[in-house]
């Protein structure tokens, strides 16, 4: 996963785990502690739940994930709710230009420039 033009790996998911319906949140995974991953992930998440005001389920350390193992740029996998939450679904149905707006104001905060 080499593109010389890429700057970071931004992957989105609404997870969809049917037995488990308590759970709700946005959080966002990550691959190893203390980088350039770590700090894009901290960004979006802070974002995101600033702009649509769901639950924050913090960042977290996942080295399994392929899509993130497999780069040298920092990368990030989001996941933006569970449609087996009746809150989150809602949200992720009425809401979708929010959660964009969130992960583009995440981009450019962790890029340096101010949210539009």
């Amino acid at each position: 996963m080499a593109n010389p033009g890429l700057q970071i790996i931004l992957s989105v998911f609404i997870v969809t785990p049917i037995q488990i319906l308590q759970l709700m949140a946005v959080k966002c995974m990550f691959i190893r502690s203390n980088t350039q991953s770590y700090w894009l992930a901290q960004h979006i998440l802070n974002a995101i739940v600033e702009r649509v005001g769901t639950r924050d389920n913090g960042v977290r350390l996942n080295p399994s994930l392929y899509v993130l193992r497999r780069t040298t740029m920092p990368a990030v996998l989001v996941e933006l709710g569970y449609l087996s939450n009746t809150s989150d679904a809602q949200k992720l149905r009425d809401d979708q230009r929010g959660f964009a707006q969130g992960i583009y104001n995440g981009l450019l905060s962790y890029f340096g420039f101010s949210p539009l």
